[in-house]
């Protein structure tokens, strides 16, 4: 069975046979928003964090985006180009924190690193690597995760070394 959520806020459960999920793209990374429309955005939903910085996913346009400041004062200081959940697989919509710092999960054909945790397992993290050294998966710019935010490595380590408790804003 899975849980959906109807547009009026009521609740209901659907058998997995009867769900269909469509394997089309439904972003365009070849866009982005402008600095203001992301700056007014997170001002006026009135977005508050418990450290000077807060994270804001766009799905849609497959990017990070970093302010800094406090409530009704947010300032976008970095983007960062990255691939969320997949469309079986989606990053989950509602706003978080960061909660934990691993340094490593791995599976058998792949790991990952530099992994900052927000919601049930869900986290940002490198781009997919081979234990050979190289990559499993480069990709970033298109859904295709399990639900985290895959980033490139240099741009994982800056997410990482912010403070934990951050608010993050999966949109």
């Amino acid at each position: 069975m899975i849980k959906v959520s109807a547009k009026d806020g009521t609740i209901g459960w659907v058998y997995d046979s009867k769900v269909w999920v469509s394997s089309e793209q439904f972003t365009d990374s070849s866009v982005d928003f402008s600095t203001a429309a992301k700056e007014n955005y997170i001002n006026q939903a009135g977005y508050s964090s418990d450290t000077q910085y807060l994270l804001w996913i766009s799905r849609y346009t497959q990017r990070v985006n970093v302010f800094q400041g406090s409530k009704g004062k947010w300032k976008l200081i970095k983007t960062f180009l990255v691939s969320t959940g997949g469309n079986e697989t989606p990053t989950p919509a509602g706003s978080y924190r960061t909660y934990y710092h691993e340094n490593q999960w791995t599976w058998s054909s792949y790991y990952v690193n530099t992994i900052t945790g927000f919601y049930n397992g869900h986290a940002f993290h490198t781009i997919l690597k081979s234990p050979n050294g190289g990559y499993y998966d480069s990709r970033v710019g298109i859904p295709l995760s399990h639900g985290c935010i895959r980033m490139q490595e240099a741009d994982c380590n800056y997410i990482y070394n912010l403070p934990l408790y951050t608010r993050v804003v999966v949109y």
